[in-house]
């Protein structure tokens, strides 16, 4: 995920998401073909030379975190827009969506909610973000540097081509690259690479990536938690089609219905100049590292906890991005945190079966794929 995008996503969101989706992924298949021998080198050059970038198909995401049911307490057409209900609701239950993708500046993602679905939709220099339910839409305008083809699209940033990226991206001595078994996805044949941690001291007990045997790219990403054999976390393509979109997937006019919001384009110089800070005041509010490799701890500094908690803008947020909570309802934001938070010495946390997310009494954010009771010990150092 590129960070350029962090910015359509819900305030609230961001940090959960980040540490999701380098651990999770999915895979669903039928019965196992035979398929030639690899080995896991050729595997991973195998997906970096997937060259398949037109193709549709639909995305079923499951999550069994551990997390209590929460999506009773979001809007009734599903999909909560508050940053915060958004984040929580992610974490919960099962989600479909359907995914159009045409090259490097075409893109659809649809999530499908009950009676009502959320739209992004990139046709090269235009962006949509659409809410059938909040009848809102917001159009962007990209600047000429953000149109390159190495930058992310923000409706593939689901996909497991997207998360695969962002993962194999990662991989050090930390962890062991094996081939698992032979699989089908989507109807397709493909093969399994497994990431299993080194170390003993993280939530996360295997990464499991499927690829296709033809094309190399990747139909399914999954992650078991320590101890588990089925994921606590996937998501995986149960269709997919490598025919070339039809152009009209990706125009978009929004109803006459909808509130428009126009989102002003950067220029060059100003989305990159280097804003004037005090070097000590701007130290400090960078997030701090601890530790490497699957136990990394993440440390947000003061202050960090008011987007989580207010689902809405912090102080450090880009006042020009798109935030996709607005208008919601922060009394509901703040009954999914409360339910999902538990007290404890120093502050609060969100225990999940993957990630542990500590907001700490004043206002500092620490999470990592590690117990809580390691993000305690880190925050009381």
């Amino acid at each position: 995920m590129n960070k350029k995008w962090l910015r359509w996503l819900p305030a609230g969101i961001v940090p959960v998401v980040i540490l999701t989706a380098t651990v999770a992924g999915p895979t669903t298949a039928d019965a196992s073909p035979q398929l030639p021998d690899k080995t896991a080198q050729e595997l991973l050059e195998l997906v970096a030379e997937s060259s398949d970038s037109a193709y549709s198909g639909t995305l079923e995401q499951s999550s069994e975190l551990g997390l209590p049911d929460l999506q009773g307490m979001t809007s009734p057409g599903g999909g909560g827009t508050d940053g915060a209900s958004a984040a929580l609701e992610l974490l919960t239950g099962s989600h479909t969506a359907q995914v159009h993708i045409d090259g490097t500046n075409k893109a659809r993602l649809q999530v499908m909610d009950q009676l009502a679905q959320r739209d992004v939709i990139v046709n090269d220099d235009e962006v949509w973000l659409y809410d059938s339910r909040a009848k809102e839409a917001t159009h962007a305008v990209l600047p000429e540097h953000e149109k390159s083809p190495e930058h992310s699209i923000p409706g593939s940033a689901h996909t497991p081509a997207a998360l695969a990226e962002k993962f194999l991206s990662i991989i050090d001595s930390s962890t062991e690259v094996t081939v698992g078994d032979d699989a089908r996805v989507a109807g397709r044949d493909a093969y399994e690479l497994v990431l299993t941690p080194r170390a003993d001291d993280t939530l996360v007990g295997a990464v499991s990536l499927t690829v296709d045997a033809e094309t190399g790219l990747p139909l399914g990403f999954a992650v078991a938690a320590e101890g588990q054999e089925d994921p606590a976390f996937s998501v995986a393509f149960s269709s997919i089609d490598f025919n070339e979109p039809a152009d009209s997937l990706f125009e978009f006019t929004p109803p006459p219905e909808a509130t428009v919001t126009e989102v002003p384009v950067k220029e060059h110089d100003e989305a990159h100049a280097a804003p004037e800070h005090d070097d000590a005041e701007y130290a400090s509010d960078k997030p701090t590292v601890l530790g490497e490799g699957w136990n990394t701890i993440v440390v947000l500094p003061a202050g960090s906890a008011s987007g989580l908690l207010d689902g809405g803008m912090g102080e450090g947020d880009d006042a020009g991005s798109v935030d996709s909570s607005r208008g919601g309802d922060s009394a509901e934001a703040q009954a999914l945190l409360e339910q999902a938070l538990t007290q404890v010495d120093g502050g609060r946390v969100l225990e999940t079966a993957l990630v542990s997310v500590l907001i700490t009494d004043d206002g500092r954010v620490l999470a990592g794929a590690v117990s809580a009771d390691q993000l305690i010990a880190a925050a009381q150092q």
